[in-house]
């Protein structure tokens, strides 16, 4: 079998000559009013989105955009992040499911060995702190199978900038839709593959939700009970928007809080720096929101978001487990960021991959994501092929939690969230 290197296919046939392109380290090398030719750019992806995450996350991230030229027209752009992932973020996923254990001999010791030890350095096209396709955008006239060129060029372009000083392992393009996949020749040959993640759990809200009181109105009889409940369990939390001024009085609590969830998770990938929600409160205030709970005087919870027009984004949350069995502080959180979302109008809320059993139970639906990935070393481009194989997606039930015309009896089970 043939394996091509991802970026060969593109010398070969000339694409790299073809296609105009300008390749910046810095957001301030960038003009403000370039982003004006895109009036449906996603907010993952504005101007002063990119420009937070440079000064912010500079310290763990370096950050290039890739912005895409027809004559003087810009008519895409590409945001690409390098750093360091340390492979033992995989390892509490790989002994949950016991991936290593059904292995044996020399197999298990390589496979364990090549992605479950090593330090190795990714360059990801998208952005490695929100769950959303934020890693490009182009004008709707560019076709699928022009979008990957592009960003087949960009990733060729970019790993010559980095070359001096590092050269990355994983290549990853990050938070695929099934609508945004080019043509199977062109993917082929990329040398890029397929790789399934958790699904993006979202909500949809409809036009004539105006409280939450409108949403329990439309549940059935069932998840208006387990929403009252919520509610009424959680009468002690205190819920309120985290201003300004209150992120920087509560940064070092925030920061504590997220550290606590971070430890937790089952993956875990760069955590977030030092004072983090502090700086992205102050300086994204139109576009980020944090909001907070306290229990007692104390702030025992937050939840942080990105929204537009359009969509709410739930990005990071924090919790103090010691309060975990005096108060459903999770599904109060869950339930309050939906009803700022039917307040600030938008059609739906992105509450990310995690407890999809739990968002479930609140309406939430699956949308499918899928990372493309590719490693320089054919080998263990294989390996990590056969590791993801043997990963499997969290499984869980769709639930239907809406009244029906056939009545208002729930067709599943009550669960009880942890």
């Amino acid at each position: 079998m043939t394996v091509l290197h991802p970026f060969n296919w593109l010398k070969k046939k000339g694409y790299d000559h073809r296609i105009r392109y300008s390749v910046h380290e810095s957001m301030q090398s960038v003009r403000e009013d370039i982003w004006r030719h895109w009036t449906s750019v996603p907010f993952g992806l504005t101007y002063r989105q990119l420009r937070a995450n440079e000064q912010i996350l500079s310290s763990q991230v370096r950050f290039w955009v890739v912005i895409f030229w027809d004559d003087d027209i810009p008519v895409g752009i590409a945001q690409f992040q390098l750093f360091r992932l340390d492979a033992r973020s995989f390892a509490g996923a790989a002994q949950q499911q016991g991936i290593f254990d059904r292995l044996e001999g020399k197999l298990k010791e390589l496979l364990h060995r090549s992605v479950g030890l090593s330090k190795i350095w990714v360059l990801l096209c998208g952005d490695l702190y929100t769950t959303a396709p934020h890693a490009f955008w182009f004008l709707p006239e560019i076709s699928m199978d022009r979008r990957w060129i592009y960003l087949m060029t960009a990733f060729r372009r970019v790993r010559q900038w980095v070359s001096d000083w590092v050269s990355p392992e994983l290549m990853v393009i990050k938070d695929f839709s099934e609508g945004m996949l080019p043509s199977v020749d062109h993917l082929d040959d990329s040398g890029f593959h397929r790789i399934s993640t958790d699904p993006n759990m979202v909500l949809d809200i409809a036009p004539h939700w105006r409280s939450l009181g409108d949403y329990m109105e439309a549940l059935n009889s069932h998840y208006r009970r387990q929403a009252a409940t919520v509610i009424a369990t959680s009468s002690g939390v205190r819920c309120e928007f985290l201003s300004r001024e209150a992120a920087i009085h509560h940064s070092a609590r925030l920061d504590a809080l997220h550290e606590q969830v971070y430890e937790k998770a089952v993956i875990r990938y760069s955590a977030v720096p030092t004072g983090y929600f502090k700086l992205m409160a102050s300086q994204m205030t139109d576009l980020f929101g944090l909001r907070g709970y306290f229990y007692n005087g104390i702030l025992v919870g937050f939840v942080s978001y990105f929204w537009d027009a359009d969509s709410m984004q739930c990005q990071y949350l924090g919790m103090d487990y010691s309060v975990k069995n005096q108060v459903p502080l999770y599904q109060l959180m869950l339930y309050d960021v939906l009803d700022v979302a039917i307040q600030k109008g938008v059609k739906r809320i992105e509450y990310g991959r995690t407890a999809s059993e739990i968002k479930a139970s609140l309406g939430a639906h699956p949308v499918p994501t899928f990372a493309m990935v590719k490693h320089r070393n054919v080998i263990k481009d294989q390996l990590i092929d056969l590791f993801v194989a043997l990963m499997h997606a969290v499984e869980f039930k769709e639930r239907h939690v809406y009244k029906t015309k056939g009545g208002d009896t729930p067709s599943i089970a009550e669960i009880h969230p942890e």
